[in-house]
């Protein structure tokens, strides 16, 4: 597996040396500037926009991010499906990355600490969920093991919009409020 940072200037590559492990490599020069053997068998690699982190997936069904320039592990590995990581991506505003897995979920995480933002979003009963968000950062595409495409919003507002026309004018349970990761300062979010 292998992604390029936003700019071209680097070049993650894993599995390295045919291992487990992730490394990076300047480019064009392709100078390894740092190795880390802390996740074996990364299957999906992804860049934050800004190119200062790289998320990875991995076979063992966990996701991790890492520091661009030292290499150091910065939050994870957290489980995030029972299988393979086919897919990992950071939204355009780096805030949020996505998973996608062998049990045909997408799932939302906090880049930060990689806390689960909601529950899983099901694409099909087909093995394997292929994800990216759109690049706008407005819609989140899912590929399943039939070629199918599934899209749901990404945004928050729409999120928060459906959950008030379910919930009504009422304020959140605090369950409620994990799912649509509402946090206790935000106000009231249905007016």
């Amino acid at each position: 597996m292998s992604a390029f940072s936003p700019n071209g200037q680097m070049l993650a590559l894993a599995p390295f040396n045919n291992g487990p492990g992730l490394a990076l490599l300047d480019m064009p020069s392709g100078r390894v500037r740092w190795e880390n053997w802390s996740l074996t068998d990364a299957l999906s690699l992804g860049f934050s926009p800004d190119g200062r982190r790289i998320v990875a997936g991995s076979s063992e069904g966990t996701i991790a991010t890492f520091d661009t320039q030292s290499g150091r592990r910065l939050a994870g590995p957290r489980v995030a499906h029972p299988e393979f990581v086919h897919a990992v991506a950071f939204a355009p505003g780096g805030r949020i990355i996505l998973s996608g897995g062998d049990d045909s979920t997408v799932r939302l995480w906090d880049a930060a600490g990689l806390r689960p933002l909601g529950g899983p979003l099901r694409v099909s009963d087909n093995a394997g969920a292929f994800a990216t968000f759109s690049a706008d950062g407005a819609s989140i595409l899912a590929l399943d093991a039939t070629s199918r495409i599934t899209t749901w919003d990404a945004t928050i507002g729409k999120w928060l919009a459906r959950a008030c026309s379910i919930a009504g004018r009422r304020d959140f349970t605090p369950e409620e409020r994990t799912v649509f990761s509402i946090t206790p300062e935000n106000p009231r979010p249905c007016p």
